[in-house]
């Protein structure tokens, strides 16, 4: 988000939240950003953001408030926005990813938030720390089969 020089006067890009119901934030994200490409250049949005992290909510980087109520005016789910600009300190920590190498260890309870297996709860068994790969065991399967996963598809639950 920066000043951008149009025709000799500086605007301001600001980052405003958009209140949608849960479980529709990346619908309703590309709808409105499907909307926003068919107004053109000059409909005041630059992006469109949606974060896991971030229930009910889609982030709208615009020229101004007026010009992201018009583009979600009518749209299913959309329940509302939140009043006046958010700062990028408030979200930095959901953009910059985490080192969780260091923090998983063998008998670490992880979840599978990624694959075939996402939203299972498995333990770790081994940690490869030179490839970013951890051997896990699904908690709730009968026999017991080791699955080699990458690290950016789990997440601790217990250490």
């Amino acid at each position: 988000m920066e000043a951008e020089k149009e025709g000799g006067s500086e605007t301001k890009r600001k980052l405003y939240a958009v209140k949608v119901t849960a479980g529709y934030e990346n619908l309703i994200g590309m709808i409105a950003a499907e909307k926003a490409k068919n107004l053109g250049p000059n409909s005041g949005i630059y992006s469109i953001l949606t974060l896991d992290e971030m229930k009910s909510f889609v982030l709208v980087e615009a020229k101004s408030k007026t010009d992201v109520i018009s583009l979600f005016y009518g749209l299913k789910h959309v329940r509302g926005h939140v009043r006046g600009a958010i700062e990028i300190k408030e979200i930095e920590h959901f953009l910059v990813p985490k080192e969780m190498m260091g923090e998983i260890r063998e008998g670490t309870e992880v979840e599978i938030v990624w694959g075939p297996f996402k939203g299972s709860t498995a333990e770790v068994v081994r940690v490869e720390q030179n490839k970013k790969e951890v051997t896990v065991v699904l908690k709730d399967s009968v026999t017991p089969i080791p699955i080699n996963l990458p690290v950016d598809y789990i997440k601790i639950i217990k250490k």
